[in-house]
């Protein structure tokens, strides 16, 4: 989309354009001849053009704020692009969700039809008052009305006026027609807005048709008042000044929200208006911004940057001067009037600065304190170390050793400097030392050691770490010896390797056990799989939609079914001949009401097509909140039952057939 206005012209320019205009004028500030310093001679000084510290100053900041301006108006021109998107696709999401929720609301109607198109009582005429009835109970579901009718178009019944009452036909409307295009299609349709010749208000409709041979026999239809879609349009939340529309296929608005001075034609550009259709019907939701609306966050955005931009520059380049002339005062100050009175450089002040420094600047004083300072420190971390801390001179002689160093060995800085290794420990230990220091001036690498000492009549251990000290040639001049005494450590590790060692005995013994209990759980596991599987009743659990969730062997036995074929496949409506389904629904009803059933007979459909006449106690499943999870049902073989019953009925009937004379 493009803008119009303060930005319609940089809106216009691509940001790869941009960007390489930005990078060539940098290149061209940064290759700009600028003599260095050191180039400038004493002939330099003998010019007679020359430029104030002031004025290069100033040429300088210019050159520094120029990139900087360009790299703000495209970081500007960037930024707005990024609100324009982002706005759009605010609206484009917000239309895709009021989308889907519309597409999901007319599944739902589909899906409550086909479920109310399975009913056997359509095709009765002496049953149509049982179906108004399910169909009533989908009107209090779901919020819309049903109509029943035939192939030609002839309304069977409505559950809008009482059931018996005359109906018209449908309506023959000039635009998309459900109840045509299902007929036509053979599929669910949805129509366009059309006015109810028995509701007498705009509504909408969706046709299923019922197919009986092949061919659509019966229309089972449902109809949404508009001004529902217009109520759930109306909880859409949108920005202030934004409308949302419904538009059927033939493009009339089945509802809209929108400010009322907010006019379509003329209020909202094409770039404001976001239109996504509908997957389910030929419906749209078309989303518009009003063009001052979708432009004034543009203009805004561009305004507040250009003003930062501006007042950026402004600030820099005052602040710049007023620092650029109080340096050149100052730097002025300095120079000797024999100087100033003379022939200029090509930058005066800062020249003739140079030359005063080189020729007066010493840095002995700065560079005794900064060295004094740095023995201060060093002296002090040495003195306050918790290490044995100590030096020697390459052939084994002390050259400082530490306070704690002193404390460890009971011994005067005195008594240590200049001695040996041999003079302080006995000789096992002082072997030991030399042979450490001699592998370390070998390597030239830093070491870690663990090393033991004497140290009051009691073996201490201390991790040692060792490194040379280099002169200016390279070669090791001293070694650094930072020692920590690891004694308490080594025997808290020791301590906690045998209190680990005890925890991993404690956890195998306690692995073994819980495998030992595993194992009897798995063999009581099966025992009870089997009997659930191989009792000799059979067991079944279904979901509140009736599907299997589980079914043992015994009735998959009865049945010739496999598990895979039932389990969270079948409904168990599926399994009963057509006498019991019809029980099965309006029990199943009573069950979820009341929680338990018991003995109920029904009439199992084998997968060879027999009969098995059975009785079905269930109980219900519940979760905390007392909702429906599952049955838990037991099935029993009642043929033997059920033939008994018919072979005494027909000897009652036959024992009724005679009659019995009494004696003269």
């Amino acid at each position: 989309m493009q803008c119009n206005g303060i930005l319609g012209i940089s809106l216009q320019i691509d940001h790869r354009t941009t960007l390489m205009w930005v990078v060539s004028v940098a290149v061209e500030i940064i290759s700009m001849k600028i003599k260095p310093a050191e180039s400038y001679t004493q002939n330099t000084l003998n010019q007679s053009k020359s430029t104030s510290l002031q004025d290069f100053l100033s040429r300088l900041i210019w050159l520094c704020v120029t990139p900087l301006l360009l790299l703000g108006a495209y970081l500007a021109f960037m930024h707005v692009r990024s609100i324009q998107a982002e706005r759009d696709q605010t609206a484009r999401n917000i239309a895709s969700v009021v989308v889907a929720a519309l597409d999901q609301e007319l599944n739902t109607r589909i899906d409550g039809l086909q479920m109310l198109a399975i009913s056997q009582w359509i095709e009765v005429p002496a049953h149509w008052l049982d179906l108004y009835h399910e169909a009533q109970r989908f009107q209090q579901s779901f919020g819309s009305h049903v109509i029943l009718a035939n192939a030609e178009l002839q309304m069977l019944l409505n559950t809008r006026i009482p059931f018996g009452s005359p109906l018209p036909k449908l309506p023959h409307p000039k635009k998309q027609s459900a109840a045509q295009t299902a007929l036509a299609t053979g599929k669910p349709a949805v129509g366009d807005i059309v006015f109810g010749p028995v509701a007498h208000e705009p509504l909408v409709a969706i046709a299923l048709p019922i197919k009986r041979g092949g061919e659509a026999a019966y229309l089972l239809m449902t109809t949404i008042e508009t001004q529902q879609l217009q109520n759930r349009l109306e909880r859409v939340p949108l920005p202030k000044g934004w409308g949302i529309s419904i538009v059927d296929g033939n493009k009339d608005v089945i509802a809209r929200v929108a400010p009322l001075s907010l006019k379509s034609s003329g209020d909202v550009d094409d770039e404001g208006r976001f239109v996504i259709n509908s997957l389910v019907s030929s419906w749209s939701v078309m989303l518009e911004i009003p063009t001052t609306a979708y432009r004034l966050p543009v203009y805004s955005a561009a305004a507040l940057w250009a003003i930062a931009l501006l007042g950026a520059a402004l600030i820099s380049i005052l602040g710049g001067k007023l620092a650029s002339r109080r340096l050149g005062q100052a730097v002025a100050s300095i120079i000797p009037r024999k100087v100033a009175n003379g022939s200029t450089p090509n930058v005066l002040e800062i020249t003739a600065a140079r030359n005063l420094l080189e020729e007066y600047m010493v840095g002995r004083e700065v560079a005794e304190a900064a060295m004094r300072e740095r023995d201060f420190k060093l002296t002090a971390i040495v003195d306050n170390s918790p290490s044995a801390l100590s030096i020697k001179y390459t052939d084994g002689r002390y050259a400082l050793a530490n306070p704690n160093f002193q404390r460890i060995h009971h011994l005067g800085e005195a008594e240590i400097i200049g001695k040996t290794d041999f003079d302080l420990y006995p000789d096992e230990f002082a072997r030991q030392f030399r042979l450490n220091d001699e592998r370390l001036l070998q390597t030239m690498e830093r070491q870690s050691v663990e090393e033991t000492m004497l140290v009051g009549g009691e073996l201490r251990n201390f991790m040692s770490h060792m490194f040379p000290i280099l002169d200016a040639s390279g070669a090791a001049s001293f070694i650094c010896r930072i020692s920590l005494d690891i004694t308490e450590a080594k025997r808290n590790a020791s301590e906690l390797e045998r209190h680990r060692l005890e925890l991993e005995a404690q956890i195998e013994k306690r692995t073994a056990e819980l495998a030992e209990a595993n194992t009897a759980l798995s063999h009581h596991l099966a025992e009870v799989e089997d009997l659930y599987n191989q009792a000799p009743c059979g067991y079944h659990s279904i979901n509140r939609d009736g599907l299997f969730l589980r079914i043992n062997d015994t009735e998959l036995d009865w049945l010739g079914l496999s598990r895979d074929e039932v389990v969270g496949k079948m409904n168990f409506s599926q399994i009963l001949s057509p006498k019991s389904k019809q029980d099965f629904i309006v029990n199943f009803e009573r069950f979820k009401e009341t929680g338990a059933v018991r003995d109920l007979e029904f009439e199992l459909l084998r997968k060879d097509g027999s009969v098995m006449s059975v009785l079905v106690s269930a109980k219900m499943i519940r979760d905390n909140d007392g909702n429906f999870i599952s049955t838990r049902s037991i099935v029993f073989d009642n043929t033997d039952r059920k033939a008994l019953e018919i072979a005494l009925s027909r000897s009652e009937a036959r024992l009724k057939g005679f009659s019995i004379t009494p004696r003269p």
